[in-house]
């Protein structure tokens, strides 16, 4: 599954070397990267034209916390080793969480993706979007649920008392702009999200489930991911 998604990526840059692409962090992404630096090895692909974007970032933590951030996960994983024109995050250690969900909103929205990648939580959120947030949802400052910070526990030395409690997000609203969409999800604890949104109907409760209203989104699974359907 993340090779096929890291073909995506590559495809794209090809045919449009000054591409803009939406990333996310996690476990699963970290998959997508290698494959796409082994890409970019092999085929020597041109990245230096392309901006990525990171669709989320923890707040509350300390400028000295870098190395628990997806922005840090990021640069060690792709961007140290592939050279990209440029890469934006939103601050992880802002005091005006708010302003900065803002400002980096603007800056999204300017940048007019043409792919967003997204992964999956295991609760059906897509970026930082819990279940109940409004389908309409902008960047906003998100609380996460527990069993979230409990999933991102590995990059907190497995203590989730000391995960953060909030993070910025772009809204579903600010996602579905991107011209493309692709959704990754592997693994056993991603087929209930899985089911519920190819069966299911649209609903806050589940926020992956807006992708259905994206008119260019593709869902890439692994087959443990997808063994419910």
């Amino acid at each position: 599954a993340q090779k096929e998604v890291a073909n995506i990526i590559a495809s794209l840059v090809k045919e449009k070397s000054d591409a803009v692409i939406g990333l996310a962090g996690g476990r699963t992404m970290k998959g997508v990267f290698e494959e796409l630096v082994s890409e970019q090895k092999e085929n020597g692909t041109d990245y230096s034209g392309v901006e990525t974007l990171l669709v989320d970032e923890y707040v509350g933590l300390l400028e000295t916390d870098l190395y628990r951030t997806f922005s840090f996960q990021i640069e060690e994983e792709l961007t140290n080793k592939i050279k990209f024109k440029a890469s934006y995050a939103p601050k992880y250690y802002t005091n005006h969480p708010d302003k900065e969900a803002k400002r980096y909103q603007e800056l999204y929205l300017s940048k007019n993706p043409d792919l967003q990648i997204l992964g999956l939580g295991q609760n059906g959120h897509i970026a930082f979007n819990e279940p109940k947030t409004p389908l309409d949802s902008e960047a906003h400052v998100a609380k996460l649920s527990s069993l979230t910070r409990v999933a991102h526990s590995d990059m907190f030395n497995n203590k989730v008392d000391i995960v953060p409690t909030h993070a910025i997000t772009l809204g579903l609203k600010d996602i579905l702009t991107a011209k493309k969409i692709v959704l990754i999800a592997c693994g056993v604890t991603k087929q209930a999200a899985i089911k519920a949104l190819v069966l299911g109907d649209v609903s806050p409760e589940l926020p992956v489930s807006v992708l259905k209203k994206h008119p260019d989104c593709i869902i890439v699974l692994d087959k443990e991911a997808a063994k419910l359907l």
